[in-house]
């Protein structure tokens, strides 16, 4: 019954190829399985197609619905083409593909709609005032448009744009609907959109108005605006015409003649003039050209007059010259440079033909494009349309969406039961999937539901204004593939969270209420690094949204009382944050001034955004908050690696960690490394460096080891990396470079090892490496616990495979052969496989040339590995996907206690 009434009152029509159906930003994300209805898709549908805006709703009713409102028409034709606005009324699936805009008009005949969609637009052009006006295009702005349309986040919902450029699913295509604007307004539009889109759908992404102006430009890109001719203006200085080492172009626009514009005058500034002239007799013409301080005219790319000369840029001074050409009839190349050093800016260009006298070149006979444009339409009201329009604007119930104080006059949702109303009604093109969302929506709202609680309030509020779009909360949400490239940051160092927006998994729990809100009413960010902004949702709908992400999220836990007084505090958290110690500032920025290595957030905003219990949770396990962060774990298991820091007491360390960045911006700056000080040099203790290095990735831990041997851990990856001797590392390409570039070893004899985990399960032997083929892959299950300090500072790594517990520590050992590597790993099982299979460990991607008969494998480039073990043995296996390929794996037969299994790495050949 539902459905029939829909399908009357609605005038639903099934989708054709001709008029796909709207699109619901979101939509996709609500529907659990496409064969079922959907009540939440149904309900996002009722709000974004403004079914309220006719029908009234129950109070208990209202509290499901997040209604769209149409945007307002005050000023509509000062934004759109009037004559596209006819188009758009009398067909609007099929002008604007996907849109909400039901068609209101299609009960009239033919005839009668064309005269009713034009004396409507009449009304709407009569209310605007303005009349809308084509814009040239500023090529140069273009470029800069073009890039941050596709950084700033534009492309989380639209489509990307360009010659080469495919639209990924589910995007809200632009294609056919931008092209209309006025370019003014629509960089306005952007800047502001609530102003004339009050339903918050469009946010704002708080663009400066050079932003809005570039984006504007290139979403009208292919516009042509006929005129005499094309300007373009360039800045900086010139030793010549044809120098341009220190000159940038500026902007481009048009002209009406051979005139330098008055506001673009001044020093070191460039100015092309250039079009077509037109000929209409044969015969010789005589040009005059008088410029200061150079300036050259070319006709069909030759030089007539060439005042641009090194002499006469050094006099500085007013210069003139003529020249004859003979043309032809017909259509010509022409163009005037002039460049403006110092002083007034002078340009004239006249000329004298075979009839008439020597004066400047009429604009009638020049043209800024070779073939003509065909002529723009003009608009001019008629009598009593602009009247009628506003009376037809009430009848056929435009009010009813477009005007913010209209009540609605339909039946109520829940009451869509008798005879059909004699009056026209929205007409939509919908899927039949979108009705049966519908039917089960409206079904949903008469049986008299309970309002909704927390977690569907914040469901239907995100899917509405596409949160989704880019975070992920729990299994809702996230960028798709086929997006993931257009999200980028400044520093590669980061990874993903350098450029993808954080998961929304916890947040209620992770930030303060303020900060919260603030950030999704106010798109405040701390994530400088991302070219990708936050955008501001500062709408009604959203003003519950934090608080209901905190009612849902929030696990409030105790935290130890510092029992040391407030300076010991300060002073052993501002010791830890140092280099030497925890380190921060080798990857947070502070108080504004830059990291040593890479830019994460600043941390000085950390007590302000971060509840004090969740920073607590997060210092001593960084990833059970946040999966993959690279972020490492100071405390594993609740230890501490600084024994001589308040007492060795991982929970008054962090605590004071705490304090000491509670003082914000007072607080004083933690020491790092100096300018000077660029290569780490390796004492009585070893070092450990973090940070993107050449091998072992984003993540990579470097540790150079008393005894001139050196190793690097990827711990993004879980394996070994490097190993090499000599010197340790040179810390400059991250201090100058501000963390863009990657470390690599200072020693000789660099050993590399292959990419992915060093340790998996294997169904058989044929199976493949997991994460191998790709840089940063890491299997799902696998997780970097960070590591613990031992005797002269050597690291005891921890990570956790899909089955195990893993520790493993390297040392250096001399023998009477000199310096080796002995690796100890330790294995514990935390969770059966319960299949088939076994854990292997590979310790090269390639075969040894040599295998002894103690074990001992011996390679091409010098490196031999022996087993300290014997209960292990050594075996070959072949690559998964290169079966002519070779490398050398270890079966590790793992026990329900711990195993243990210990590697040597010797260099050189000398032992063979």
């Amino acid at each position: 019954m539902i459905l029939t009434l829909i399908l009357l009152l609605l005038w639903v029509v099934p989708v054709s190829g001709q008029a796909p159906p709207p699109f619901i930003g979101g939509y996709d994300s609500a529907i659990p399985d496409e064969t079922t209805a959907s009540v939440d898709a149904g309900i996002l549908l009722i709000g974004e197609l403004g079914c309220t805006s006719c029908h009234a709703t129950s109070s208990k009713s209202s509290q499901w619905l997040r209604p769209r409102q149409a945007p307002r028409l005050d000023s509509v034709a000062k934004r759109i083409d009037p004559f596209h606005l006819i188009d758009f009324i009398r067909d609007p699936a099929s002008t604007h593909p996907g849109t909400v805009m039901p068609e209101m008009l299609s009960h009239l005949k033919e005839l009668d709609r064309q005269v009713a969609v034009r004396r409507l637009v009449a009304y709407l052009v009569d209310r605007s005032k303005t009349s809308w006006q084509r814009s040239t295009p500023d090529r140069v702005a273009i470029e800069e448009g073009e890039r941050l349309y596709h950084q700033v986040g534009c492309v989380s919902c639209h489509e990307p744009l360009g010659a080469a450029a495919t639209s990924p699913a589910d995007s809200n295509l632009l294609g056919g609907r931008v092209e209309h604007w006025s370019q003014p307004q629509l960089a306005r539009f952007l800047r502001d959109p609530h102003s004339s889109r009050p339903s918050g759908r469009m946010p704002s992404l708080g663009l400066s108005h050079r932003e809005a102006n570039a984006i504007a430009h290139f979403l009208l890109r292919e516009t042509r605006v006929a005129a005499p001719l094309d300007l373009a203006l360039d800045r900086g200085h010139r030793k010549g015409l044809d120098d341009s080492s220190r000159s940038r172009p500026w902007k481009t626009s048009v002209a009406g003649g051979f005139n330098l514009p008055e506001k673009q005058r001044g020093n070191d500034i460039t100015t092309h003039l250039s079009g077509w002239l037109r000929i209409e007799q044969a015969g010789d013409y005589h040009f005059y050209l008088k410029v200061d301080d150079i300036g050259r005219l070319r006709i069909d790319e030759k030089n007539v007059i060439d005042l641009g000369g090194t002499k006469n840029y050094q006099r500085k001074k007013v210069v003139e010259s003529d020249a004859s050409i003979h043309l032809q009839p017909g259509l010509h190349r022409i163009e005037v440079s002039h460049f403006q050093w110092v002083e007034d800016a002078i340009l004239e260009l006249e000329w004298q033909g075979p009839d008439f006298d020597r004066g400047p070149i009429d604009s009638s006979l020049l043209s800024n494009f070779k073939e003509p444009l065909p002529p723009q339409p003009s608009w001019e009201l008629v009598d009593d349309d602009a009247e009628i329009g506003e009376y037809l604007y009430t009848k056929f119930g435009c009010v009813h969406c477009h005007e913010d104080n209209s009540s609605a006059s339909a039946p109520a949702l829940e009451k869509l039961a008798g005879s059909v109303p004699a009056r026209p009604h929205a007409k939509y093109t919908l899927s039949a999937h979108q009705t049966r969302d519908l039917e089960a929506a409206l079904e949903f709202l008469n049986t008299d539901p309970q309002p909704p609680g927390p977690q569907q309030r914040v469901d239907l509020t995100m899917q509405t204004f596409r949160c989704t779009a880019c975070h992920a909360r729990g299994d809702l949400g996230g960028i798709p593939d086929d997006r993931r490239d257009f999200f980028t940051g400044t520093d590669p160092t980061l990874g993903d969270e350098g450029r993808i927006p954080p998961p929304l998994s916890g947040v209620g729990d992770k930030l303060q209420p303020d900060w919260l809100d603030t950030v999704i009413r106010r798109g405040r960010s701390v994530r400088d690094y991302m070219n990708t902004r936050m955008p501001h949702f500062n709408h009604p709908q959203t003003l519950k949204l934090a608080s209901d992400l905190i009612s849902i999220d929030r696990q409030a836990t105790s935290v130890p009382r510092l029992i040391h007084d407030d300076e010991t505090a300060k002073s052993a958290g501002h010791q830890m944050a140092s280099v030497g110690m925890l380190q921060c500032v080798l990857c947070h920025d502070f108080n504004r001034k830059q990291s040593v290595g890479m830019r994460a957030m600043d941390l000085v905003t950390t007590t302000e955004r971060l509840n004090r219990d969740w920073f607590h949770r997060y210092m001593l396990d960084p990833e059970s908050l946040r999966p993959g962060t690279q972020m490492l774990a100071f405390w594993p298991n609740g230890r501490s690696m600084l024994p001589d820091v308040l007492d060795g007491d991982a929970g008054q360390q962090v605590q004071a960690l705490w304090r000491y960045l509670d003082d914000g911006e007072e607080a004083v700056f933690p020491k790092g490394l100096s300018r000077q000080q660029k290569e780490l040099i390796v004492g009585g203790e070893a070092i450990l460096y973090r940070g993107k290095l050449w091998e072992a990735g984003f993540r990579g831990i470097a540790v150079g080891l008393p005894e001139g041997l050196n190793y690097a851990f990827d711990a993004q990856e879980l394996r070994l990396a490097l190993m090499w001797k000599g010197r340790f590392l040179d810390a400059s390409a991250h201090w100058s470079s501000q963390g863009m570039g990657r470390i690599r070893p200072l020693g000789d004899e660099v050993l590399t090892f292959p990419r992915g985990p060093d340790i998996v399960f294997l169904k058989d032997v044929f199976c493949p490496w997991p994460g191998e083929r790709e840089e940063g892959i890491r299997p799902a299950g696998y997780r970097f616990r960070g590591y613990k300090l031992g005797e002269k500072n050597i690291p005891t790594l921890m990570y956790s495979t899909d089955y195990l517990d893993v520790e493993e520590t390297i040392v250096a050992v001399e023998d009477e052969n000199g310096s080796f590597l002995r690796r100890n790993i330790d294995f514990k099982l935390n969770k059966s496989p319960n299949q088939r299979g076994s854990f292997h460990l590979r310790i090269r991607d390639v075969p040894p040339e040599e295998i002894r008969d103690d074990g001992i494998c011996i390679y091409e480039d010098g490196l031999q590995v022996r087993l300290s073990d014997s209960k292990h043995s050594t075996a070959i296996r072949p690559m998964y996907t290169v079966p002519e390929k070779w490398e050398t794996w270890l079966r590790i037969p793992i026990s329900e206690d711990e195993t243990s299994v210990t590697i040597e790495y010797h260099w050189g050949r000398q032992n063979r």
